[in-house]
């Protein structure tokens, strides 16, 4: 993770993404919601210098996966709509036209 170090482009602060992250674990959710806030969260923060996207879905399989609830993969005929929704995402900070995506294209429930 990347330190604030008085340049802007140095990423966020270590402490306040921290407490975002707390925050969605303790926000009472189901837990695809909760994996799909986390999710978002990192891909939008840009938390690391590189890989934000993958590591994102990673962490969300992680928590998903670890409570017996799926997983989240984009199939291939979405991904120009994924990349689309996460635009949107990435300019308004309103999620939950993609989670709605997600939900419905890319979550594989738990059989």
């Amino acid at each position: 993770m990347r330190r604030r170090s008085g340049n802007a482009s140095a990423g966020p602060d270590e402490e306040e993404v921290r407490k975002c992250i707390r925050g969605i674990l303790q926000s009472g959710q189901r837990a695809i919601d909760l994996a799909l806030d986390l999710c978002l969260y990192v891909m939008r923060t840009q938390v690391f210098a590189d890989g934000n996207k993958r590591t994102a879905m990673i962490y969300a399989n992680h928590y998903l996966i670890a409570r017996g609830q799926g997983y989240l993969g984009v199939p291939r005929g979405q991904i120009p709509a994924f990349h689309r929704h996460l635009v949107r995402y990435y300019e308004s900070g309103e999620k939950e036209e993609i989670k709605a995506f997600l939900k419905r294209y890319c979550w594989r429930r738990r059989a």
